[in-house]
């Protein structure tokens, strides 16, 4: 029987499997949705308006709209990259296009998101910063024999390629992405088709994310324990009234 900690005091018994979102709570966020929404946005602008001279508008706007501070460089708290799933971002990044002049359907938008998703696929590892305490806490659990599963609203396969790049991906059993549900984060889809799949109680269940919508889910799966993590989107007031466990990073984490 394995319990689960925070600075040493059991919050939960006989834990079973721990779900973690990706980008925040494995992944530096700011890094990696910064680097990822400008390679969105130069080609977008060079598609549509490579002989314009706002470009630089075009693209800071576009930035901005998918939600990354221009000056700051930091993701918005409430995204939308992030925080909403991808067809949203299309969404808002086409109305920057038609807004500017320029025809486009969100089809040609998600083409070139795809674009980016193949130019990044095999060299993905820049894009990525593992934050502090993580590693460790998730070979802790493989050596515990706990069952580990990813749930985020990026696309499944980049998912994927993010924990294989970190050399990571054999430690999880499940990862699960916003394109596999029909209702992303905060509904309890993700969670209940792992808990399905795995045949594990909810009771014995962990889920650990860095930002409110990540705990609403956990809550509404029922299961048996919460954690926010502050090195992401999240900060301690927009946590304050959906988690019982906050912790600054997952060195405050471990498990006996």
């Amino acid at each position: 029987m394995t319990d689960l900690f925070v600075n040493d005091e059991c919050v939960l018994e006989d834990v079973r499997l721990i779900l973690l979102d990706k980008d925040g709570t494995i992944i530096d966020i700011h890094h990696y949705w910064g680097s990822m929404l400008k390679e969105r946005a130069r080609l977008i602008v060079s598609r549509w308006f490579s002989d314009s001279d706002s470009q630089a508008k075009i693209f800071n706007e576009l930035i901005d709209v998918m939600g990354i501070e221009i000056k700051s460089g930091r993701m918005k708290p409430e995204g939308p990259v992030g925080v909403k799933p991808r067809p949203f971002i299309v969404k808002v990044a086409t109305e920057v296009v038609r807004k500017n002049g320029a025809i486009t359907e969100e089809e040609e938008i998600e083409k070139l998101f795809k674009e980016v998703d193949l130019q990044t696929a095999n060299d993905i590892l820049p894009f990525l910063k593992v934050l502090p305490g993580v590693e460790v806490f998730i070979k802790e659990c493989y050596e515990q024999g706990l069952q580990l599963g990813v749930v985020t609203t990026d696309i499944t396969e980049r998912g994927r390629k993010t924990l294989q790049a970190l050399k990571i991906e054999n430690y999880f059993q499940y990862i699960l992405g916003g394109d596999q549900v029909n209702n992303p984060k905060p509904s309890p889809d993700s969670v209940n088709i792992i808990l399905e799949q795995s045949g594990i109680e909810r009771d014995k269940t962990v889920v650990i994310g860095d930002h409110a919508v990540d705990l609403e889910m956990g809550m509404k799966s029922k299961i048996g324990c919460n954690i926010g993590v502050l090195t992401g989107l999240g900060t301690r007031e927009s946590f304050s009234h959906n988690t019982y466990h906050l912790i600054d990073s997952f060195k405050q984490l471990s498990l006996s």
